[in-house]
């Protein structure tokens, strides 16, 4: 389950709170990122599969797309995961 919460805009920002909780451990299917975005983990830590690389993230951990890139996650069943995004 995916929830957005838009907590600031302006004309070439948003600023968002993402919260994911999914039911088992496969990687979703692969995204494609539809513009630049710096993501900040605040609670959580989940598989990230971004431009060949893969990794383990966390609250000490942020990443950054960019527009057409495509990125897939592996989250902890049961376990809430939430990240501010914010995309130009």
């Amino acid at each position: 389950m995916k929830h957005v919460t838009r907590l600031a805009s302006a004309e070439d920002l948003t600023v968002d709170d993402l919260r994911i909780i999914e039911r088992d451990r496969s990687w979703t299917a692969p995204e494609h990122a539809p513009d630049h975005r710096l993501v900040f983990v605040r609670r959580g830590t989940f598989g990230l599969r971004l431009r060949g690389w893969e990794a383990a993230v966390d609250p000490v951990s942020a990443f950054v797309g960019c527009p057409g890139d495509e990125q897939s996650i592996a989250h902890k069943p049961g376990r809430e995961d939430a990240c501010t995004v914010i995309s130009l």
